[in-house]
């Protein structure tokens, strides 16, 4: 805070990566803050991965993303576990890191010396914060002028990373064959939207997906019903992790997929429809923007349609039915949540932080 001591607002200790834990970094993972806590619980149950702080922005930078500084005992095969879809909504790049220093000038001369001599390469810069691309990348300050690096944004032969925190710049050089990157395409994706890989993400963490490939090798399919299902992402991963019929239950619009049946109605208008026809599905699923006692609601209205034993994946999402929702209105209605799923299944479930 530029008012230091005299500041009268009470600030949270800073993590930046200083002393020892910063001379260690090797890797920078810049994230999006709306899953920040959900990558640090990530970072902390991986083995061979030491967080040393986050790169701390300069007094009014502002940035919807943080960096991470790690160091990991294997980063090229870190980076390749960072490269699965789940984290296509959090990670937005990976910084190779290999020096630091408190002048900008002196760091990339560390990290340029690694690959010396200069002549016939080509970099592209990325940094954090943003605003240090425009820095390196034009005027005398540049790093074409200070360090002969000829600069391009494509076809380079080098990718120049540098994360700059608390004043101490972290730099790195890497191939650009070798560099880690995060070069996903949602172009590419067939996927509907990003829903589809939180469900997927859910299915492999629960085991569920295995389940339902266990199953249909043995002759029997899993029938879905997948409650707020617009626009269908849940219902198309379901689809094709091997469930046989998906009964998509939303008033929006539902994407035309094989094998998915669109009721576009209300809940309590589906229910009697699917109980008269003797619908009994092998697994409950919603998203619905509601508190998680309205979900659990919404499980128990569904109990007549669903064969004993069925699965369940609930979302419980930051609402209120009452008022104002704070964290620790929310915390209670999640462990009161909690433990009426307990009651009703018989068996504890688990909550998991999705990207």
């Amino acid at each position: 805070c530029k008012f230091a001591a005299d500041c009268w607002y009470p600030h949270r200790p800073r993590t930046s990566a200083a002393g020892e834990l910063g001379e260690r970094v090797n890797l920078g993972l810049q994230v999006h803050k709306t899953h920040l806590s959900r990558f640090e619980d990530f970072l902390a149950s991986q083995p061979g991965i030491t967080v040393c702080g986050k790169a701390q922005l300069p007094v009014g930078v502002k940035s919807d993303h943080l960096t991470i500084l790690l160091r990991a005992d294997d980063p090229s095969a870190f980076a390749e576990v960072l490269r699965e879809e789940r984290f296509r909504t959090a990670l937005a790049r990976i910084y190779p890191l290999s020096n630091r220093h408190a002048d900008l000038d002196t760091a990339v001369q560390g990290a340029i010396a690694e690959i010396e001599p200069v002549e016939g390469k080509t970099f592209r810069i990325q940094a954090f914060p943003k605003a240090l691309e425009r820095q390196l990348g034009d005027g005398p300050a540049s790093v074409s002028v200070t360090h002969k690096l000829a600069l391009t944004a494509k076809g380079h032969t080098h990718l120049l990373s540098v994360v700059c925190s608390d004043e101490v710049y972290y730099v790195g050089v890497a191939l650009r064959e070798e560099a880690p990157a995060v070069d996903w395409d949602q172009r590419d994706s067939q996927a509907i939207c990003k829903a589809y890989f939180k469900m997927q993400e859910a299915l492999v963490t629960s085991s569920l997906s295995s389940d339902i490939a266990t199953d249909r090798d043995a002759g029997r399919a899993w029938v879905a019903l997948d409650v707020g299902a617009s626009p269908g992402g849940w219902s198309q991963c379901l689809m094709q992790h091997g469930c046989e019929r998906v009964v998509a239950i939303d008033p929006g619009d539902v994407a035309t997929l094989p094998g998915v049946e669109h009721l576009r109605c209300k809940l309590q208008d589906a229910v009697p429809l699917l109980r008269e026809r003797g619908e009994q599905a092998d697994l409950f699923v919603s998203d619905v923007n509601c508190s998680p006692s309205e979900a659990v609601e919404m499980l128990l209205l569904c109990l007549p349609i669903l064969r004993p034993g069925a699965r369940v994946i609930l979302t419980f999402k930051k609402f209120s039915g009452e008022g104002k929702c704070t964290s620790s209105s929310f915390k209670a209605d999640q462990e009161a949540s909690m433990a009426r799923l307990a009651d009703l299944c018989g068996a504890d479930g688990t909550v998991v932080h999705l990207f």
